[in-house]
C-alpha cells in the first residue's frame, strides 16, 4: 500500500491513498481519496472535508508517484461539525466573494 500525502497552501490536506497487486502502474486502483480543509482562529478550528472532482496519478514501475494533479469541487466546502443555522453562516461564508468566491472559481486545483 502506498499513501501520498499533499498539502495545498496552508490549509488543505490531500491523501491518496492507493493499492497495488504488483509494480506495474497500469495495476495501481485508487480505493481511498482525501481532502481535508482546516481554518483557524484564536480561539478554535475547524476542520472538514471536501469533495474531489478529479484525480489524476502517474506513477513509475517502482510505485513512485511521479505527478499528481488533484481537482476540488469547491462547491462541497462545509463545517459538518456545526449546528444547522451555524452551519449555514459558515458555510455561505466561506462559498461566498469573501472567501473562495465559488461562484467564480466552483474548483481548485494543486499539482
Amino acid at each position: 500500500m502506498l499513501q501520498a500525502p499533499l498539502k495545498l497552501g496552508s490549509s488543505l490536506l490531500a491523501a491518496a491513498t492507493l493499492l497495488a497487486s504488483g509494480l506495474n502502474a497500469a495495476e495501481y486502483e485508487l480505493i481511498k481519496s482525501e481532502i481535508r480543509w482546516s481554518g483557524s482562529m484564536p480561539a478554535k478550528t475547524r476542520e472538514d472535508l471536501v469533495s474531489l472532482y478529479s484525480l489524476q496519478v502517474e506513477i513509475a514501475d517502482d510505485g513512485t508517484i511521479t505527478t499528481l494533479n488533484a481537482v476540488v469541487d469547491m462547491r462541497s466546502i462545509e463545517a459538518a461539525d456545526l449546528t444547522d443555522k451555524s452551519r449555514r453562516k459558515l458555510t455561505d461564508y466561506l462559498l461566498s466573494k469573501d472567501f473562495f468566491h465559488v461562484e467564480n472559481h466552483p474548483t481548485s486545483s494543486f499539482v
